[in-house]
């Protein structure tokens, strides 16, 4: 993984919130800014959020085009002829945040 992220150059990748919409009771569509590489790219998510005895959580699945982060690693979107060397561009990120009262 450190060669396919580059963390050794890039330790950390960060997404902060610009905007959140309400799509319907504990739905909601939230906008931000996620920056893998040094690379900041405007990304919007379906986020669900729901009452917990002990506050709130909220759970939603980010899917992430990783060549539009200069992520090339066998990437059919850099590379011709890999055949079954490709590695697919989009990879998922599943999160649970937990907010306790």
């Amino acid at each position: 993984m450190r060669r396919f992220f580059s963390t050794e150059k890039f330790p950390t990748a960060t997404f902060v919130i610009t905007k959140a919409t309400v799509k319907s009771p504990g739905l909601y569509d939230v906008t931000g800014d996620l920056t893998i590489k040094g690379i900041t790219k405007p990304v919007t998510l379906p986020v669900t959020v729901t009452a917990t005895s002990t506050g709130a959580e909220a759970t939603g699945k980010l899917v992430v085009d990783r060549s539009k982060y200069d992520i090339k690693y066998n990437s059919k979107s850099f590379f011709e002829g890999l055949g079954d060397k490709m590695i697919h561009d989009d990879f998922t990120i599943d999160f649970k945040l937990v907010a306790a009262k």
